[in-house]
């Protein structure tokens, strides 16, 4: 069963040979490892190709010759009646790339197999090789943090139009600027496996929804590649820092594992390269008994490919229908232009369009056209319970108002209000926006303030 997947580029001018050599301090610093640094040694290119050791086992396959760079190391290591394999592989010369692939299988019936973690020689070869570019985007185990001009580079990797392999993870601020997630944290979780993106603050979100969709107000949104698909993941105030970091790394793992792997970065690309190479010293020895099977065999391969090119050409097309196929679905359904406003709650600008489609009603004629569509509007789009709540919370807030306590203070914090000291009174912001101040005296004598501040409030917001 495969439990991890991840394919990403490593620095140009890493060689194979780093390569094996990184993949081989990996397992001699493993607490689980049974080689000994001798035995090791032998395992190199144009060398050994297989080691065992007690319950473990390890081989190498590939070449790396002239333009035939594909070199992988398989590890297998039994506990327990679990079989774990890990496929780490090498290719390319100019620009390289590395594939970990971990499969756990279990030789005997068991109801649950072990968790499987991200294995450490992801971040080792980050260490050793450096990260490679990546379309627009390097990969490294730190957050790709945007400044304020940016914004262009931020659509193009939401857009899907970066050139990137690897899924973009954007977190963006809430509404007191605050990163619902660690971005560094989150960044070194999923090195080798996601780009995590950062903006700088709320007002560049608003610059970016005027080119495209992108999570906002403390959201973090997951995008792949080609605009194959998006991911938004809400922030959830009860989930702690790690667990958050989880949510996030689980949903990235799991689209990883159902993501096509890279071909040519494999241990089935290694064995093939090897294979050609002993087919072509055989043919360059002159022997004149295997001049017959390799014409046979080069013949095969060539269908293979040919057919292989032709699976791939038919993914392209069918790739190229299905984005067409979502934007026109996208393109169907009723889309409305909103400028730079954006919900500062879910769905508050759709319960806002239906709480008029509903008031309109009055002023139309009945049984007519514009009844019908705005009767339909209000009926398939139900009003949201968050209004209502603010408003109760803040006549119970501030119903009897003389001071700002702590209990204020923090139910104002949780309704996205920020609040700062101002001369003789408390200058109160809505979600960061200027154009919801309010201001709360410092004392009050008046019982009747707070309520009428209240009412005021919850007029402009709710």
């Amino acid at each position: 069963m495969l439990s991890f997947s991840t394919e990403f580029p490593v620095a140009p001018g890493s060689t194979p040979e780093a390569f094996v050599e990184t993949v081989k301090a990996w397992l001699l610093a493993s607490p689980h490892n049974a080689f000994s640094r001798d035995g090791l040694a032998l395992l190199r290119l144009g060398s050994e190709k297989s080691i065992r050791a007690k319950n473990q086992h390890v081989e190498l396959a590939g070449a790396a010759e002239d333009q035939e760079i594909a070199v992988s190391i398989r590890f297998t290591a039994s506990q327990d009646d679990v079989d774990w394999v890990s496929e780490i592989s090498f290719a390319g010369s100019r620009e390289p790339w590395v594939s970990i692939r971990t499969f756990r299988d279990s030789s005997s019936p068991v109801t649950h197999l072990p968790p499987a973690k991200k294995p450490v020689v992801v971040m080792t070869l980050l260490d050793a090789l450096g990260g490679g570019w990546d379309g627009g985007v390097q990969v490294g185990k730190s957050p790709r943090m945007l400044s304020s001009d940016e914004v262009d580079l931020a659509a193009s990797l939401i857009a899907g139009e970066a050139g990137c392999y690897l899924p973009v993870v954007y977190i963006s601020v809430d509404f007191n600027g605050v990163y619902w997630v660690d971005p560094n944290a989150l960044a070194r979780e999923l090195c080798g496996m996601a780009h995590v993106i950062c903006e700088p603050d709320s007002h560049f979100s608003q610059r970016l929804r005027l080119e495209v969709e992108p999570a906002y107000g403390g959201a973090v949104g997951i995008y792949w590649p080609d605009g194959a698909g998006r991911r938004l993941v809400r922030a959830d105030r009860s989930l702690k820092g790690p667990d958050r970091r989880r949510a996030i790394s689980k949903e990235v793992r799991q689209a990883l594992l159902n993501r096509r792997p890279l071909t040519w970065c494999s241990w089935p690309a290694a064995q093939q390269a090897q294979s050609r190479l002993a087919i072509r010293a055989l043919r360059e020895s002159g022997s004149d008994q295997v001049d017959l099977y390799i014409s046979t065999f080069d013949a095969e391969l060539a269908l293979k490919d040919a057919a292989i090119e032709a699976a791939e050409a038919e993914i392209r097309r069918l790739s190229g229908e299905i984005r067409s196929a979502r934007q026109r679905t996208s393109d169907s359904g009723l889309r409305v232009k909103i400028g730079t406003e954006e919900d500062y709650y879910p769905n508050e600008i759709l319960g806002i369009l239906r709480d008029a489609a509903a008031s309109a009603l009055e002023n139309v004629q009945s049984g007519g056209r514009r009844a019908h569509i705005l009767s339909a509007i209000a009926a398939n789009n139900p009003s949201s319970e968050v209004p209502a709540q603010g408003r109760d919370k803040l006549k119970a807030l501030l119903r009897g108002y003389k001071s700002m306590t702590k209990d204020v203070r923090d139910g104002l914090s949780d309704l996205g209000f920020s609040i700062s000291e101002d001369g003789k009174h408390f200058k109160v912001v809505y979600k960061g926006d200027d154009r919801y101040t309010f201001a709360l005296p410092k004392t009050s004598s008046d019982f009747r303030a707070g309520l009428n501040s209240a009412s005021d409030i919850a007029k402009r917001i709710f």
